[in-house]
Parts: structure tokens; C-alpha cells; sequence
């Protein structure tokens, strides 16, 4: 029914409500391009089991120089699995687990599956705070740790729920707590799992079972905890599966950290399915050329990263290919990038660099849903703008709806919704934010139908796929982990001396620039600076002046390190415009100064230190690096130190690494490593050029 036909009818209905499309306008999209089909599908270890029975003496695991095949994958979780119940695990009691990385992370989730429970798992890296506020909230029953792990972490044992017993499940020897802590929960060590049965505990499951929780960052300042089946689960590792044919031979990665549910989907869409799980060594999530070396010695065949993470690996990779002319990675056949935009320069430069590259997908969805749409990229035109997020996967159903809840015509941009059988179960103790997120679909009031509402915006494109303009409102996605800014808020005005903040995050755009390299034989080299860079900004109000490194050096103990403003500014009051909203075009953009610190500026004194602090100038863009200035506190990251570290190396033909400059990381501890290996001073200078 089309608004004028709606009009000549005589009943009272308000404009806003009435429909937009007609009756195969509202098919095509609601039908012809969505699928929603609903299956039953086994437990998560039960799909694995059946691959046990089925190929025992297959490859399951790689990490390093481990190999494990699926008999003994599937014997040591169940051990794990025993230890549990006799340790009194019930079904669908939650179960922490906080490892260093390694196989040891996948047996501890399939046990705790095969024991009946439901896994949550914690990133060593962050910081205790965080850590202990998830700890609060899900109130595990039983602490799967290793002793490396809570070495930094020593004060969570002693805020453990009552009877949450510790279970340890490496070869090192039960936990002796370095200080003596008042426990009142009992430690079991290893051997007491080696002293289990490696047969199949083969307890009842039903479908809609919880398997795990994710913790995402939660508006509240608070993380949250979001619980999915394993019937949901099943169904994506399965279109997952038959999509990419994640079977053997191949290779699949496992890169992201445990805590996210990116990891869940390459070990489960692996292992339940028959391939190769290959888990890369930490130092890959924040190191591209470690990462690279990693893909080449473990023949990755489909590898999965975040988009920013990628565009480090193929300026490595273009360098590489400019000097020896090699293909670069010939093992990967696919290349799954998810958890941000997609650039369409990244996919144009990546398909352009190489001979055969491997084919990019672009992959969109929330945790809520695990995954919501796909997208196998054709080859980019010199003229593509964007890159979409493709169609629906098997048992979602896009919708994308304007302001007053209704269809949106082709071409028109609204906020997706996102409708399926396969929804996560809901949020943990959160039941207000449950009702505004799961909500009844507005098409229609015939019968119960839920749909997840996730303030993302995009329009529906002629072909029939999606493009993706980002979010509505304060969560945004950095370096493919999803933040909610408010949680950064909430994080600073703990602080005593904020009385007020905002956070949000801004894209700079600077003017192009090459460095000249010179040395004594004339050589020179151009190296290219990235021109757009993501900055997440920090202002706050207070009654006393407060420096960006006291808030910085406050929130270190409250955020994990990709939640820290790289920039902080103090205002006398922030800016609101007549509706009482933030007046985000008022806040001062990103400055060229630098920050505020503990130490006063020191300049360069050599040569050496001089040509350092002019690439840190460069690529954290700001006028002045002293040597006794950090990297890391003048705002720099791992992407941003692979930048600096990437054109150091050319400047100064030196080996350095990732671990150097987090060993030395000031310019003038950096200039002395460099000088002990470099034998003549090399000229630095910048210049820009103009744009073409």
C-alpha cells in the first residue's frame, strides 16, 4: 500500500506510520534478500566429538612447535571436563577462565562445554579493575587459572565469590600465591585433572543450552556480559563452515585474544568441522611482521583480521614484494576482515599489490548475533567509493527501518535491525537494556518475533546488498574491538579532579608526506606516511588543572590500553548547543602539540635522536617529541609503533622490533640501542608533498 492509497482509505492513521513500499517492494526486501530459516543443531563439543570419531588421528592443533591430533585434544578436555564435575560443577554454572595463550585455552573451553557449563573468559592483559568487575557480575563457580596469569592479578583470589574453587590445568606446579593471601576457596592442581578419565562425560544438553558469555564494553562504565546457546553458535560455526569449507586440509587461524568472540568462531568453526586450528603466539595481535613470519611457517589458508591490523600487514608485504618481488603469503587462499570498516583503498590496494591475491570478505555483525552479514569482495574500481557489507547469512533477517520504525525504500539509510532465530539469549543482570535492545518487531504485533535493534546505520543498495555508514550512537569499533565511549566516561570521572568529559573518537586527515632517507652513498628512500588516522579523544572539566599524564596514568589502572584517549584536552566548560546535547562540532580537534607530561621537554642531542623524534613527530603528528618523552604516553599504539618501527628500520638499517621499543620507549633509550648497531649518523628530513 503506497502512502496515497493509504490516505484515500477512511481511517484515522498518523503520517508517519504510514507505509512507504508496496506489497513486492516489502517481499524483495524482506524475503528475496534475507533468509531466516530456523534448524536444530547439536552442542558445540558434540559436533567436535563427532569429528573425534570420525578422523581421531587428525590434525586438531597447532601452536609453536606443538602438534595435537583430535584424540588427544578430545582426551585432555575430558579430563578437564571430570575434574570439573567432581569438583561439583552443576549444569549451566558459569565458569571463569583466564590462560596464557595456547592449547591449554581450547581444552579448558571444550571441557567446561563437556562438564555442562558455561565458559567466560578473561584477558590476563587487562587490568585487575576490569577484570575484577566481570568477576563481580557473572559470579563464577568454579576459576580455571594458570599461576603466570595471577601474578598480576593476585588480589582477584581474594575477592572470589564463596566456594568459587581454583583449578589449574598447565604442568607447573599448584598455585602458591607469591604473598600469603587469606583464600577462602580451595586450589586444585594439575594433577588431580591428570588423575581423570579421558572418556566422554556424555552428559544431557539441550539445544538452547547457554555455552559462554562475552564481555564487551557497556555504557554503564561497566563491562557487559552477553550469553549465547549453543544451538545459536551452531548455526553460524555451521554457515560458517559450508560458506568458507573451513575442512581439512585447511589451515584456519586463531588470532584473536580468547576474551573476544572472533575467538570463538575460529576455534569452534574449526574443530567442529574437521580442519586445522593453527593459534598464532601472542606477539602476532600487535606485531605484523611477527604475524607475517607466522602465516608462511604455519601455511595458513584462511586467515581472519581486523581491517586496521591488515593494512600494517600489506605495507609490510608491498615493501617486501618492491625488494624481492615474491608473492607475499601463497598459502592463504581467503581473507576474512571483520569488526570494522573495511576501507575500500585497503581492499583496492590489496587486490592491485599481488599476483593471485587471496579472495577478501567482509564480514558485519555484533556479538548479539555473532554475525550478521557477508560480503565476497569483486575486484575494486578505480572509481568505488565504499565497500558493503554484503547480504544476510543463513538465518538472519535484515531490516532496515527510518526513525519512525518503517521500512526503508532502496536507497534511503535507517538503522538495522537485525531479526533471526539465532539471537543471543540477552545481557547478564541488565534488564532495562534487554527491553530497549530486544524488541518486539515493529512490522507487525501477530505474535511474539524478536528482533535486536543495534544503532547501526546503513540503506539498502540496487544489487541487493548492504552499505554500512557506522553508528548511531556512542559505540564505535577501534581496532576491531567494540568500545562504548560512555565506558570511558565513566572511567574518568572517577577521577576525583573531573568534574565532567566526553569522549569521542575523530578522523584526522593530514597532509601527505615522504621521508627522504640520505646516507653516504646517496641513497634514497621514500617512505609513505598514512593520511587518515582514527584519534579518540578525551575532554574533561575540573576545578583544579589536571595533567594528561595524571588522567592517563589514573585510567591505565581502570582500561585495557585500546580504550585510553590517545589525546586529552581540559576545558573550562564543555560546549552544548539549544537542545541540551553535546556540541560535538565545538570541541577543539586534534592538536599538533605535545601533550602534557610528567617530564618538561628535553631536545634531541644527536644526530641519531634527532632523526628518531622527527619519525615519532610524523606519525604521532604532533610538533615536538622530546628524548625523555614515552611513545606510548604521547599517544602512540601498537599500529602507530609499527609505523615508527617499520620506517626506523629503513632510516637506519637496524633490525628493531616490537620489543625493543617497548623495552626502550623514549627516543633517547631507543637512539642508544640504535647506535650500538648502526656505524654512521643517516640525515632525516621530511617534506611534504603536495596532493596529485
Amino acid at each position: 500500500m503506497q502512502p496515497e492509497t493509504a490516505c484515500a482509505e477512511p481511517v484515522e492513521v498518523a503520517v508517519s506510520k504510514l507505509p512507504l513500499l508496496t506489497q513486492p517492494e516489502k517481499e524483495q526486501l524482506l524475503v528475496e534478500w534475507n533468509d531466516s530459516k530456523s534448524y536444530d543443531y547439536p552442542g558445540l563439543h558434540q559436533l567436535f566429538e563427532q569429528v573425534v570419531a570420525d578422523a581421531p588421528n587428525s590434525l586438531a592443533v597447532t601452536f609453536e612447535d606443538q602438534e595435537i591430533s583430535y584424540a588427544e585434544l578430545n582426551a585432555r578436555s575430558n579430563q578437564i571436563a571430570h575434574a570439573l564435575i567432581k569438583m561439583g560443577v552443576q549444569p549451566q554454572d558459569r565458569i571463569a577462565i583466564m590462560l596464557e595463550n595456547g592449547p591449554q585455552q581450547v581444552e579448558a573451553l571444550l571441557g567446561v562445554l563437556k562438564a555442562g557449563g558455561i565458559f567466560i573468559c578473561l584477558d590476563a592483559h587487562y587490568p585487575t579493575h576490569r577484570l575484577q568487575a566481570i568477576l563481580d557480575e557473572a559470579q563464577p563457580a568454579r576459576f580455571l587459572i594458570q599461576p603466570s596469569c595471577l601474578e598480576r592479578h593476585e588480589s582477584l583470589l581474594e575477592n572470589l565469590p564463596d566456594g568459587c574453587d581454583l583449578l589449574t590445568i598447565t604442568t607447573q606446579k599448584t598455585l602458591r600465591p607469591p604473598r600469603p593471601l587469606r583464600l577462602k576457596n580451595r586450589i586444585f592442581g594439575p594433577e588431580f585433572i591428570t588423575a581423570c578419565p579421558k572418556t566422554n562425560p556424555n552428559l544431557p544438553l539441550q539445544p538452547t543450552d547457554p555455552a559462554y558469555i562475552v564481555y564487551t564494553s557497556g555504557s554503564t562504565g561497566k563491562p557487559k556480559g552477553i550469553l549465547q546457546s549453543h544451538r545459536s553458535f551452531c548455526q553460524f560455526i555451521a554457515w560458517q563452515s559450508r560458506y568458507f569449507n573451513i575442512v581439512a586440509p585447511h589451515r584456519f587461524s586463531q588470532w584473536a585474544s580468547i576474551a573476544y568472540d572472533a575467538s570463538y568462531c575460529e576455534i569452534f568453526g574449526t574443530l567442529c568441522f574437521g580442519a586445522t586450528l593453527c593459534m598464532a603466539p601472542a606477539m602476532t595481535r600487535f606485531n605484523p611482521q611477527a604475524l607475517i613470519e607466522w602465516v608462511r611457517q604455519a601455511e595458513i589458508t584462511i586467515l581472519q583480521i581486523v581491517p586496521s591490523f591488515c593494512h600494517q600487514v600489506l605495507q609490510i608485504l608491498q615493501s617486501e614484494r618492491s625488494q624481492n618481488g615474491r608473492h607475499p603469503l601463497p598459502s592463504v587462499e581467503k581473507l576474512l576482515l571483520a569488526g570494522e570498516i573495511l576501507p575500500v583503498d585497503l581492499a583496492r590496494a590489496w587486490q592491485n599489490s599481488f599476483p593471485s591475491p587471496a579472495q577478501i570478505y567482509n564480514l558485519y555483525g555484533p556479538s548479539e548475533t555473532v554475525l550478521a552479514t557477508y560480503h565476497a569482495l569483486p575486484t575494486i574500481t578505480p572509481d568505488q567509493r565504499a565497500i558493503s557489507v554484503g547480504r544476510a547469512i543463513d538465518g538472519r533477517q535484515i531490516l532496515i527501518l527510518d526513525k519512525n520504525q518503517q521500512l526503508c525504500p532502496i536507497g534511503v539509510r535507517g538503522e538495522l535491525y537485525i531479526r533471526s532465530p539465532y539471537l543471543t539469549e540477552g545481557y547478564i543482570e541488565r534488564p532495562d537494556e534487554m527491553a530497549a535492545k530486544f524488541i518486539q518487531n515493529p512490522l507487525h504485533n501477530d505474535y511474539p518475533d524478536r528482533v535486536y535493534r543495534t544503532g547501526d546505520m546503513g540503506r539498502w543498495l540496487a544489487d541487493g546488498t548492504i552499505a554500512f555508514y557506522g553508528r548511531i550512537d556512542n559505540l564505535v569499533k577501534l581496532r576491531g574491538m567494540r568500545v562504548e565511549l560512555g565506558d570511558i566516561e565513566a572511567a574518568m570521572r572517577q577521577h576525583e579532579a573531573v568534574s565532567n568529559c566526553a569522549v569521542i573518537v575523530r578522523e584526522v586527515t593530514r597532509k601527505k608526506k615522504r621521508l627522504i632517507v640520505k646516507d653516504r652513498t646517496t641513497r634514497r628512500l621514500t617512505l609513505p606516511v598514512s593520511d587518515k588516522q582514527q584519534v579518540l579523544m578525551g575532554y574533561y572539566t575540573g576545578e583544579r588543572p589536571l595533567s594528561s599524564h595524571e588522567l592517563r596514568t589514573f585510567l591505565e589502572e581502570l582500561l585495557p590500553p585500546h580504550m585510553i584517549p590517545q589525546q586529552f584536552v581540559q576545558l573550562d566548560e564543555l560546549p552544548y548547543n539549544a537542545n541540551h546535547k553535546l556540541d560535538i562540532r565545538a570541541l577543539p580537534e586534534p592538536q599538533n602539540m605535545r601533550p602534557d607530561l610528567r617530564q618538561p621537554y628535553l631536545a634531541p642531542r644527536t644526530a641519531t635522536e634527532q632523526n628518531i623524534a622527527s619519525i615519532w613527530q610524523d606519525v604521532l603528528g604532533i610538533d615536538q617529541v622530546g628524548v625523555e618523552d614515552g611513545f606510548f604516553e604521547l599517544g602512540g599504539d601498537s599500529l602507530l609503533a609499527m609505523q615508527v618501527l617499520n620506517r626506523t628500520r629503513e632510516a637506519t638499517q637496524t633490525k628493531l622490533s616490537f620489543r625493543h621499543l617497548f623495552e626502550r620507549q623514549t627516543v633517547a633509550k631507543l637512539a642508544e640501542l640504535v647506535q650500538e648497531t648502526a656505524t654512521e649518523p643517516i640525515e632525516v628530513t621530511t617534506k611534504a608533498v603536495s596532493e596529485k
